[in-house]
C-alpha cells in the first residue's frame, strides 16, 4: 500500500497524519511538543510505524510549522 505522511510540529502539538493514493486517512497521531520538537516526532514515527501494516511504502513527506525547519 502507498502512503504519504504529513507532520505538524508546533509549540504545543506535534501532529500526524497519513493518507493513502484515494486520499482517504489510514492513521493520525497528537502528541504534546513539550518544548521537545526532534524527540516528539521521533516518538511518533515509532508510534505510526507501528499502527501501520508491513506493507506500507511512504511515497512522500510533507511538513509544516517549525517542522519544515527540523526534518
Amino acid at each position: 500500500m502507498e502512503v504519504y505522511l504529513g507532520i505538524d510540529v508546533g509549540s504545543v502539538t506535534t501532529k500526524f497524519a497519513v493518507l493513502n493514493n484515494h486520499d482517504e486517512l489510514i492513521t493520525n497521531l497528537y502528541l504534546p511538543t513539550q518544548g521537545k520538537p526532534i524527540t516528539m516526532v521521533q516518538q511518533g514515527l515509532k508510534q505510526i510505524q507501528q499502527q501501520l501494516p508491513t506493507d506500507v511504502e511512504i511515497r512522500g513527506v510533507a511538513t509544516t510549522g517549525s517542522a519544515r525547519y527540523l526534518i
